[in-house]
């Protein structure tokens, strides 16, 4: 195991399955929350490629190591850690679920392993929690902060590419991929024209959607692969499409916005968060094509009748107004001494 090297005298001690910052948002998050007296533990901290082997070998190591150690506080990012839950409660280490996603599945963990608190990305993810019969007194809200580019990637105004469609996110299937290229295919049946739908990621569903792509006579599909800069392969795309079938947080929405994108996106709970109130944003029910196909309309109109650019500046400093790093540091501070801890941030 090299688990000590992470575990050993640190305050604050963050839990989650993967720190790879190249796997999602929740990564970076903890990236961004990572100081001298903070350390992590993975599930790459062990030399087993087995996940359960894994949890139960850190799961005795970490209890041990409590007789000799104990963090002040814990935050678990991934429900896989939630049974550690009763060691740190039995060693009265204050522990804080981060919650990054709506979990839909597995939302047992959450009524057998109660945390003392529970951070949420979003209000959605709030009221998720909710639901699963947490004591909403013991959930605080602490947004993400915008972390894309500072560069601005748009190409506007140009009316050549208004048949060019974007997304961004792993290729699974809660992502809505599948279903946003039907809609796109029958849209573009109708016109009676072809549309090109890039996608920047990785994911299990590559092969799938390659193959639906195919089938698809009206949409031709790209499918880059990871991008550290996702909306640099985008800059000719004035079109983003967010399908999700669920979210935690919008972060594709808020790069999109701050890009000033225009933006087709499902109806769920934590993108009308952030796009509700947004000029160029547009909201259909996944399940429904008369929605998507009204949505659509909207967006193109606005693209063929106003100035897009004009939106630009106003969109922008709502991004980096209200998702700054600065309040994320300093929600994060507030946290901490209101778990009774000192602020580090």
């Amino acid at each position: 195991m090299n688990t000590k090297k992470n575990f050993y005298n640190y305050s604050i001690l963050h839990l989650i399955n993967f720190d790879d910052v190249d796997r999602g948002g929740a990564q970076k998050i903890l990236h961004l929350l990572l100081k001298q007296n903070v350390g992590t533990l993975t599930l790459k901290d062990g030399f087993f490629i087995n996940k359960i082997v894994t949890l139960v070998i850190q799961y005795f190591f970490v209890f041990f190591r409590c007789f000799g150690y104990r963090p002040r506080c814990v935050f678990i990012h991934s429900r896989c850690y939630l049974p550690f839950v009763l060691i740190f409660k039995l060693f009265s280490i204050k522990v804080i679920f981060y919650t990054h996603a709506h979990y839909r599945k597995h939302a047992w963990l959450f009524r057998l392993f109660n945390c003392d608190h529970y951070l949420a990305v979003s209000e959605a993810v709030k009221m998720s929690l909710i639901k699963q019969a947490v004591d909403k007194n013991k959930i605080k809200v602490i947004y993400n902060p915008y972390i894309g580019a500072s560069k601005k990637y748009t190409i506007e105004d140009n009316i050549e590419y208004c048949n060019v469609f974007g997304s961004v996110g792993s290729l699974s299937s809660w992502k809505g991929f599948r279903e946003g290229m039907k809609f796109l295919n029958q849209i573009f049946i109708e016109k009676k024209e072809t549309v090109q739908y890039r996608i920047i990621g990785e994911g299990s569903e590559k092969q799938s959607l390659t193959t639906l792509g195919e089938a698809l006579p009206q949409v031709n599909v790209e499918l880059k692969g990871f991008h550290s800069s996702p909306f640099s392969l985008l800059a000719d795309v004035p079109f983003i499409l967010i399908p999700s079938l669920e979210e935690g947080f919008g972060l594709v929405a808020i790069e999109a916005i701050y890009q000033n994108k225009i933006i087709l996106y499902s109806d769920v709970p934590a993108l009308r968060e952030v796009c509700g109130n947004d000029p160029l944003s547009f909201s259909f029910d996944i399940n429904s094509f008369t929605t998507f196909e009204t949505a659509y309309t909207k967006a193109i109109e606005i693209y063929h009748n106003q100035k897009v650019s004009n939106y630009s500046d106003k969109r922008q400093e709502y991004i980096v107004t209200k998702y700054s790093q600065d309040s994320f540091y300093k929600n994060h501070n507030q946290a901490l001494q209101d778990f009774g801890l000192e602020k580090i941030y």
